[in-house]
This record gives structure tokens, C-alpha cells and sequence, in this order.
């Protein structure tokens, strides 16, 4: 009766992740997500035909997505770890699925069998006890395996993340309890599944399991399109900082500025005055006047003229602004005036942004030179 549910069910979470996938804006799903989705909706669907028995009419599909569903643990890794548009190198990408192409090149005798003995070695690989590539068996291992050794990893970024983001973007943070407690619960159904030996009703809740998780994504893609990125719309910023004036203490406000600070990076508009942004934060410009002279012990442009501070430092080295000019990183960064940009630059690094850039970037030179 159960085998009645497969096919629709791995057909359901084909159609969602492909629909998810291929219309989803590049912007709004990072790659590493978007082939994580695309991965799980295929394999739900070779899973059903499988046990519905259309190995039998094509015997190519037994072990078809075998080799790239050992992806699973590395994809949800990396995505965690290049959230917020942290940089990872090319080559520590390629480690990450270096198993894959292993398992790619050893599945390659399989595919050149004929149809007749691909069948014969599906059916005797079902009763074997021992490792045969590919089975099902020791796909269940290899990635129950890569399970343990991302685990530290995975809660490491996820740890990360969660304080990095500090209640700021709360969808987000749902977002990645969702996200995590799914990783985890992937594995310990395929726990339960390799010591029940492969049993028909935990492969069913596998794959209720993947529908689950694509469908709430492609839910959150339509609700919520940047928590995915960790971002929220800048109209949903300004209501998230709402509070009350009459509750607003001044400790309060200045932590609240802090954060408002990190999150709208407002301070890259040129124009921005103490006027705006207290209009921006629903307080009174009397209060925060008084948070920087009693809290701070510096006035607004000083604080202001900080933060941009370190978004240029960080412009001017980052490879893709490169081309830029120093002058076009100050414009950037919010600056108007040259003499306000170097004088603030040079009194919190104690050199010119040419300097620093040019310093830095020998640095970073010597440091992969002595890699190599």
C-alpha cells in the first residue's frame, strides 16, 4: 500500500525543487543552495521510482544519483560558510567534492553495463552485507560518515552565524534553526534506515521528509526572499526599530544605534545628518544627541565618519574594487571631502588609504607566496 505514495510524493518534490530552482532570481539563492534543492528533489524522485519497482523496466536509474547525493554534507556546509558574502576560495570548493568525482569515476563500470546485467547486479547487491559500489548500502555509510565529519563544522558556521546576526534579522535566524534542525534530521533517518536495513516505510518518511523541507523553502522564497541571504527589505528595517520613545533609555538607544548602524549601513549616504537618523530610528533628536555626548563621548559626525572609515578600508581591499581609486572608494564609503576622508582615515590607522591598501595588499602577497 505504502509503494502507492512514492512515485507522487518523489514526483511532488521533483516539481518544487525544479521550480524552485530554475525561477528563483540568481540573486535571491546562492548556488550552493540552489544545487542542495535541485539534488534533494532529484534524488527524492530516482528514491521513488526505484522502490516502485521502475528499476526493473530501466535499470540505469538503481545507483543514478548515488555519487552526487554524497554532495548533501559539503553543499549545506559551504552555503553556511559564504553567508553574508564571505569569500571561499575555488580550489577549498573543489576539495569539498573531491568524494563526489571519486564516486563518479567508480560508478563508470556500472553505466557500461548492459541493461540485463546492471538488473542482476542491483538484485544481488540488495542481499550482500559486505561494501560493493555502488549499493545502497554503502551509499547509506559514505554519507552517515561525511555526516560526522561535517558535523563540528556545520555547528561551528551555524553557531557563527546565529551570533553574527544577533536578533537582527530575525526571519533569518528561523531561517537557519529550519535549515540545520532539517540536516540533522536527514541524518538520523538515514541512521535509522541503515540499521532497520532499508525498510519501506522509513524510505516513505525520507521522502515526506524531503517535500517538507522544499516545499518550506520554496514557501520562504515567496514570503521572504532575502532571509535566505540573511537580509531583510530596508522598509522592514526601519519597522523593526520602532520602540517606543517614552520607553527608549539612553543605554537602550545607544545599543540600538549600534546595531541599526551594522545592519542599514546608512552611514554610506552622503547626505545623512542627525536629523534623519533619528527620523529613521522613531526617536527624538534631543535623545540622541544626548546618546553621543553622554554615552559615546563623541559627536555624530565623528561616529559617523568611523564606520565609514572601515567600509572603505574594506573597499580597498576587496579584489573586485581593485579598479576603483582611492577617491572613488571615499565616494563610496560616504565621504564628501577629500581633507575630512584622509584626515579621519590617517587618525584611525596612522596612514593614508593609499598606503594602507598598498601595505595590505603586499602583505597579503607575501603570505601566498610563502603558501605556495
Amino acid at each position: 500500500m505504502l509503494d502507492l505514495w512514492f512515485v507522487p510524493v518523489g514526483f511532488a518534490c521533483a516539481m518544487l525543487a525544479s521550480v524552485t530552482v530554475f525561477f528563483t532570481p540568481k540573486s535571491s539563492l546562492p548556488w550552493s543552495l540552489r544545487l542542495f534543492v535541485l539534488l534533494m528533489g532529484m534524488a527524492a524522485l530516482q528514491m521513488s521510482l526505484v522502490q516502485a519497482g521502475g528499476v526493473l523496466q530501466v535499470p540505469f536509474m538503481a545507483f543514478l544519483l548515488d555519487p552526487v547525493d554524497i554532495a548533501f554534507a559539503p553543499l549545506a556546509y559551504i552555503y553556511l560558510h559564504q553567508l553574508n558574502y564571505q569569500k571561499y576560495p575555488a580550489w577549498k570548493i573543489g576539495l569539498h567534492f573531491l568524494p563526489v568525482l571519486v564516486a563518479l569515476v567508480g560508478i563508470i563500470p556500472f553505466w557500461l553495463m548492459d541493461s540485463a546485467s546492471q538488473l542482476q547486479y542491483y538484485q544481488v547487491s540488495q542481499n550482500l552485507n559486505y561494501w560493493r559500489w555502488p549499493s545502497d548500502r554503502v551509499t547509506v555509510w559514505i554519507m552517515l560518515i561525511q555526516f560526522l565529519f561535517y558535523s563540528p563544522f556545520i555547528l561551528f558556521e551555524y553557531q557563527k552565524r546565529i551570533r553574527q546576526y544577533d536578533n537582527q534579522v530575525p526571519s533569518h535566524r528561523y531561517w537557519l534553526h529550519w535549515l540545520v534542525g532539517i540536516y540533522y534530521g536527514l541524518w538520523f533517518v538515514l541512521g535509522i534506515l541503515a540499521i532497520l536495513q532499508f525498510k519501506v516505510d522509513i524510505l516513505l518518511l525520507v521522502l515526506v521528509g524531503l517535500f517538507t523541507f522544499v516545499t518550506s523553502i520554496a514557501c520562504l522564497l515567496i514570503r521572504q526572499p532575502l532571509a535566505i541571504l540573511g537580509q531583510v527589505p530596508h522598509s522592514q528595517i526601519k519597522e523593526s526599530w520602532s520602540a517606543s520613545v517614552s520607553q527608549d533609555g539612553l543605554s537602550h538607544l545607544a545599543d540600538r544605534l549600534h546595531q541599526y548602524m551594522r545592519i542599514s549601513r546608512c552611514y554610506l549616504d552622503a547626505g545623512l545628518t542627525l536629523k534623519d537618523l533619528s527620523g529613521q530610528m522613531k526617536t527624538q533628536p534631543g535623545k540622541l544627541t544626548k546618546v553621543f555626548s553622554q554615552q559615546l563621548n563623541e559627536g555624530f559626525y565623528d561616529y559617523i565618519n568611523r564606520y565609514r572609515v572601515e567600509a572603505a578600508k574594506n573597499m580597498l581591499l576587496d579584489k573586485s574594487r581593485q579598479h576603483y581609486s582611492v577617491t572613488d572608494i571615499m565616494v563610496m564609503a560616504g565621504f564628501t571631502s577629500n581633507s575630512v576622508f584622509y584626515e579621519n582615515f590617517k587618525k584611525l590607522e596612522g596612514k593614508t588609504p593609499a598606503q594602507y591598501r598598498k601595505t595590505k595588499q603586499a602583505s597579503r602577497a607575501s603570505v601566498n607566496e610563502m603558501a605556495r
